[in-house]
C-alpha cells in the first residue's frame, strides 16, 4: 500500500502563523493550532527545532510516538517523515528551520544530525526560551542574537545526543524517575525515593545524574518550572497561586527560579504568550 505524505516548504506551517523571521539561512516561524488538529504523515525540506510553547500534541515518526508538552525540544532532519495529532487544547510551538547552507556548515562541527529526537526541560529547553525571547525583542541586536543562540542550541543538542545514545537507563531508574514526575509538587526525600525503588540513595544520586545530567533536585525544579509555563501560558491564574501549586515555598522564590531557568519572569512569559 502507498502511502501519500505533504511536503511542507520552508517557512510553512499547517497551523496559523503568528510571527515570521529569517536570518540570513534560518528562519524562525511561531505558530498556533487549534484543539485536536491533526497533521498527517509529512516532512519538512529543512531540518528544524520545535519548542512547544503551550498545548500538547503526539508525534508519531520512525514507528515511535512521543508526547510533547510545553518545553519540549523536537528535532527533525531534513524530509524526516511524521505526523502529529494536537490535543483538546490550543498548542503554540516556534520553530527554528536550519537552511541547507547553515545544516552543511553547522554539520562539519556538531555530530548526529541525521536522527531525530525530542528532549523535555533542561539546557536545551532553555536555550530554545532565550531564541524565543530574542525572537520577540524585534531590535537591533536580535538577529545577531538569535543566529548565535541557534549554533549553540544545534552544538548543545548534538553534544546532548552524544552523551545519551548508548545508553540504557535502567529499570528502577525509570521508575524512579516516574515517581518525580507523579509527585513534582510536593516535597520529596531522596532516601524515601530510593527505598520505593530499592537502591541506596547514594547510588540513586550517582545513577541518576549519570543518566539524566542533572541531580535529582535540579530535575524537580525542571518538573516545576515546566509546570508553571504551562500554567502562565493556558490560565489566569495569579502569579502566587502558580507557584504554590507548582511546589514552590512562595512567589518570590518561584519568580527568581523562573527567571534563572528561562532568562525572563514568570510576568515577562505571560506577556509573550498574550
Amino acid at each position: 500500500m502507498k502511502h501519500t505524505c505533504a511536503n511542507f516548504s520552508p517557512g510553512q506551517s499547517f497551523g496559523s502563523i503568528l510571527e515570521r523571521r529569517e536570518v540570513n539561512d534560518l528562519i524562525f516561524t511561531e505558530a498556533k493550532y487549534i484543539p485536536n488538529t491533526y497533521i498527517p504523515r509529512h516532512f519538512h525540506k529543512n531540518a528544524y527545532f520545535c519548542l512547544v510553547l503551550t498545548g500538547e500534541y503526539f508525534e508519531t515518526f520512525k514507528g515511535s510516538t512521543v508526547r510533547c508538552v510545553p518545553s519540549t525540544v523536537v528535532f527533525h532532519p531534513p524530509e524526516q517523515l511524521h505526523s502529529n495529532r494536537f490535543q483538546n487544547s490550543t498548542g503554540v510551538c516556534f520553530n527554528i528551520e536550519l537552511g541547507t547552507k547553515s545544516l552543511n556548515r553547522i554539520s562539519e562541527f556538531a555530530e548526529n544530525l541525521s536522527s531525530p529526537r525530542h528532549c523535555n526541560g533542561g539546557h536545551i529547553a532553555r536555550l530554545g526560551a532565550k531564541i524565543y525571547k530574542e525572537f520577540n525583542m524585534g531590535d537591533c541586536v536580535s538577529n545577531i542574537a538569535i543566529e548565535g543562540l541557534t549554533l549553540e542550541l544545534t552544538a548543545e543538542s548534538s553534544r546532548d545526543f552524544s552523551k545519551t545514545q548508548c545508553k540504557h537507563i535502567p529499570p528502577w531508574l525509570k521508575r524512579a524517575e516516574e515517581i518525580l514526575n507523579d509527585s513534582f509538587q510536593q516535597q520529596s526525600r531522596l532516601s524515601d525515593i530510593a527505598k520505593i525503588v530499592g537502591v541506596h540513595p547514594v547510588h540513586l544520586a550517582r545513577e541518576f545524574h549519570k543518566y539524566l545530567h542533572c541531580t535529582v533536585g535540579e530535575y524537580i525544579r525542571r518538573l516545576r518550572i515546566d509546570y508553571a509555563r504551562q500554567q502562565l501560558a493556558e490560565s489566569t491564574l495569579p502569579l502566587v497561586e502558580i507557584a504554590l501549586a507548582a511546589g514552590f515555598a512562595n512567589q518570590s522564590h518561584f519568580s527568581r527560579t523562573f527567571k534563572l531557568n528561562t532568562g525572563m519572569t514568570p510576568s515577562e512569559y505571560r506577556r509573550l504568550l498574550i
